[in-house]
């Protein structure tokens, strides 16, 4: 874990906690670059880098599973994120979290929102491969020698588990050859059909990773993060 805080933090009521994506098995959480950075110095605001489970970094080794081929989207996996968050918050009381993903961490994020839905108060999803199983034939049919995944579990069948009034946001870029923007539009579709109001935002010329760094998923987590300071809902309709 790695806590990024602003010297002047204008959400005092927020934590958000950041996921990041799949990468066999090891991380390198920084003290000076990346998405939990730039979040905390662009919104004033208290930031978690958070290693996700069965990964190594210099820290050391997190609890849970995963290998060189990822796959690790697991049951288990998932209750021991929903275990760190419930730490983090007895740790930061008063605070509402905000858990943000990005690609495999997003899928992570969409499935704590299903299957542990108080350890976040809202959910923001960015570069989803939220139908896993397409996502893995078209990363197979694209030229990625890893196909089949048989461990992991897919947000889109698991949507159904969100409960209305869910606050939970996505983000995908239009040029994103990875998670392709149909895979988020799928689980947004479930979501809706289950009667929760998520919303889909897309960003012009963006790919996988340089969504990040766009103003829009900046706006987005801003929107988010204002509706909980207020102690309201996904931020949906702010302007600013």
């Amino acid at each position: 874990m790695k806590l990024h805080e602003s010297d002047a933090q204008h959400f005092k009521k927020v934590l958000i906690v950041f996921l990041h994506g799949d990468n066999g098995g090891h991380i390198t959480l920084s003290d000076d670059k990346g998405t939990a950075v730039r979040l905390s110095k662009k919104l004033n605001a208290m930031v978690v880098a958070l290693q996700r489970p069965g990964y190594t970094s210099p820290l050391g080794k997190s609890d849970g599973f995963t290998s060189f081929q990822d796959d690790d989207y697991t049951a288990g996996n998932v209750d021991i994120l929903a275990g760190a968050l419930d730490s983090l918050r007895r740790h930061y009381p008063g605070r509402r979290i905000l858990l943000v993903g990005h690609s495999g961490g997003s899928a992570m994020t969409a499935l704590t929102a299903a299957r542990h839905p108080a350890a976040a108060d809202a959910y923001l999803l960015a570069g989803c491969p939220c139908d896993v199983v397409a996502w893995r034939a078209w990363r197979a049919h694209s030229g990625d020698k890893s196909g089949y995944w048989g461990r992991s579990l897919s947000p889109l069948k698991e949507a159904g588990k969100i409960k209305p009034g869910t606050a939970i946001r996505i983000v995908v870029g239009t040029k994103d050859t990875n998670t392709l923007p149909k895979f988020s539009e799928a689980f947004l579709e479930k979501l809706r059909a289950g009667g929760v109001q998520a919303d889909l935002t897309y960003v012009e010329g963006a790919g996988h990773a340089s969504v990040l760094k766009t103003p829009e998923f900046i706006k987005v987590a801003r929107q988010m993060a204002r509706k909980l300071q207020r102690g309201a809902g996904s931020g949906q309709g702010d302007d600013d």
